[in-house]
């Protein structure tokens, strides 16, 4: 599996963590960090609208067969370039991955769960990470980057 991008947002919408994998060979233009933020917003209002479109959930919530942790949402979008997957933990946390094309819901969804546990091990327990911030976390970063290579 081939991760193009990475994007962590908080349970209000905010970009806290973005990363290009190989941005000059993916075939996919680079954006101005304006434009992180903008597509960053933009895909989390139309995961929250997607979900207020869907019934509500009458049953306890547990993991459905896609490994997603909430029951509604916008959980893919396919393109003709790339694959666009979204993972949300019970704490609001979104972890979006784009992908190569053709890479299926389940690689992808087991790739964000990897990085939603780096993120719980190097981030959540770092004591100088304040709670919705950007991460400026080397070696969480250096976790990510290790994980996108052995996908």
């Amino acid at each position: 599996m081939k991760v193009l991008s990475l994007y962590l947002l908080n349970k209000s919408g905010g970009l806290i963590y973005q990363r290009d994998f190989n941005p000059e060979s993916n075939g996919i233009n680079k954006l101005s960090s304006n434009d992180y933020l903008i597509t960053a917003g933009t895909l989390h209002s139309i995961h929250a609208i997607v979900a207020g479109l869907t019934p509500p959930v009458l049953y306890p919530i547990q993991e459905n067969q896609t490994g997603n942790q909430n029951q509604t949402g916008l959980f893919q979008v396919e393109t003709e370039k790339f694959n666009l997957f979204i993972y949300q933990t019970l704490t609001g946390l979104k972890i979006i991955s784009i992908v190569q094309k053709g890479v299926s819901q389940e690689t992808a969804t087991r790739f964000m769960a990897n990085v939603h546990s780096i993120y719980s091990d190097y981030v959540m327990k770092n004591p100088f990470y304040t709670l919705d911030m950007p991460i400026k976390c080397q070696l969480f970063s250096n976790k990510v980057l290790l994980l996108s290579e052995a996908s």
